[in-house]
C-alpha cells in the first residue's frame, strides 16, 4: 500500500524504525504533507522524544517535524519549550514523563516541533482516541529507539517500518535484519480454539494450554524459563506468554514439541538464528493479533559517512519483502 492510500484507509498508523536514523522522521514529514493537501486534520504524538534537531543518542544532525496550523499534538510540557511553532494548550493531561506532564497542543502558526509522548501503550492509546474526539481525522505515532510496540494492534490500525544505512555498512545485512523484523511482525494468528481458552481466561499469567488450560501463576518467562519448562507435559501443545519472547527462552524449549503464542509480534525479541533453528525443529511461533504492516521505507544513507547506492538497495529489499510493498520517499517518492 502506498502512502497515499494509507492516509484514506486508517485512523491511527504509526512509524517504526529498526533503528535511530532509519528514516522515520522523512517518512512522518511526508505524511503530514500528505494530509495537509488533503486538507486532513493531523494528530501527533510518540512514545519517547521525537524531532529533535541533533540525534540525542549519536549527535548526529537529523530532520526536524515540521507541523501546520491545526494539528493537533500530544507531547510533554518541557518539550514545548523547543517549539518553533506557536500554540494553544487544549488540555493537561494526569500522564506524567522525565519531560513533564502530557499536553495536548493545537499549532495555530506553522513552525517545528518536539514530540515527547506518553511512556506507555495505554496512555499512547487513550490520548489518541483524544484527540480524533478533539476533531482530528488521522493520529501518526512516531516511534523511538528500540521501542516498537507503539505498532501493536491494540493502539495502531497500521503501521510502516523504516529501515536504513545505520544499521549496518553491509547492504546484505541490512536486508536480512529488514527481512526478519518483517517476518516476526507478521506472523501467523493461532487458531481459534487455543484464541478462545486464552480470552476465556482472561489472565495475565504465563498458561500452558493443552487438552485443558493450566494458569501457571508466573508472570513472565524472564527468569522463569526453567519453572515453566518443568512443567509442561506430553499433551501440552502451546505456551502463552503476556510479555516478551527471548532467544534465551525459545532455546530452552526447542525441541519439545510445543508452539509459542505471544500478544503480537511487538513482543518478540529472538534473532533470525534461534528463529531458524526453533523452527528446524518443528516450533513455531504465533500470535493472538497479527499487526497490518502496511509498507516498508528505505534510508540508503548513514550519519556515519557511508552510504548505498539507493536503487540497488530499493530492489534488493523489495525481492527480499515481496510482497510487501517498499519505497524510498527522497528518492522515488511515496508511491500513487
Amino acid at each position: 500500500m502506498n502512502l497515499y492510500s494509507a492516509i484514506d484507509t486508517y485512523k491511527k498508523i504509526s512509524i517504526l524504525g529498526m533503528s535511530k536514523n532509519s528514516g522515520k522522521t522523512v517518512v512522518l514529514n511526508e505524511l503530514i504533507d500528505i494530509c495537509k493537501k488533503k486538507k486532513r486534520i493531523v494528530c501527533l504524538t510518540s512514545i519517547g522524544v521525537d524531532g529533535e534537531g541533533r540525534d540525542i543518542v549519536y549527535k548526529t544532525k537529523k530532520p526536524k517535524i515540521y507541523a501546520y496550523e491545526g494539528t493537533l499534538i500530544a507531547t510533554s510540557e518541557e518539550a514545548l519549550k523547543s517549539f518553533s511553532a506557536k500554540y494553544e494548550i487544549i488540555d493537561i493531561l494526569p500522564f506524567s514523563t522525565c519531560l513533564g506532564r502530557i499536553v495536548i497542543v493545537k499549532i495555530i502558526r506553522d513552525g517545528y516541533v518536539l514530540l515527547a509522548g506518553p511512556d506507555s501503550n495505554r496512555e499512547i492509546s487513550q490520548v489518541s482516541d483524544m484527540m480524533l474526539t478533539l476533531g482530528g481525522d488521522i493520529v501518526l505515532i512516531d516511534g523511538a529507539l528500540n521501542r516498537k510496540t507503539q505498532g501493536s494492534p491494540s493502539i495502531t490500525d497500521a503501521c510502516i517500518l523504516s529501515t536504513g544505512a545505520s544499521l549496518s555498512r553491509d547492504i546484505n545485512i541490512t536486508i536480512k535484519k529488514t527481512k526478519h523484523t518483517v517476518d516476526m511482525l507478521s506472523l501467523n494468528r493461532v487458531e481459534e480454539d487455543a484464541l478462545n481458552k486464552i480470552n476465556s481466561l482472561n489472565s495475565k499469567n504465563v498458561l500452558l494450554i493443552g487438552d485443558n488450560t493450566i494458569d501457571t501463576d508466573i508472570k513472565t518467562s524472564l527468569g522463569n524459563e526453567d519453572e515453566i519448562l518443568n512443567r509442561i507435559d506430553k499433551n501440552i501443545k502451546y505456551i502463552y506468554l503476556p510479555g516478551s519472547l527471548t532467544g534465551t527462552f525459545l532455546n530452552k524449549i526447542k525441541g519439545l514439541e510445543v508452539d509459542i503464542i505471544v500478544k503480537d509480534g511487538t513482543k518478540i525479541f529472538v534473532n533470525r538464528e534461534d528463529y531458524d533453528s526453533f523452527r528446524g525443529t518443528g516450533g513455531n511461533i504465533y500470535v493472538l493479533e497479527r499487526i497490518n504492516l502496511i509498507c516498508v521505507t528505505q534510508n540508503p544513507t548513514s550519519p556515519f559517512g557511508y552510504y548505498y547506492n539507493p536503487d540497488v538497495f530499493l530492489q534488493n529489499l523489495r525481492r527480499a519483502l515481496y510482497p510487501l510493498d517498499v519505497y524510498d520517499v527522497l528518492y522515488e517518492g511515496v508511491g500513487v
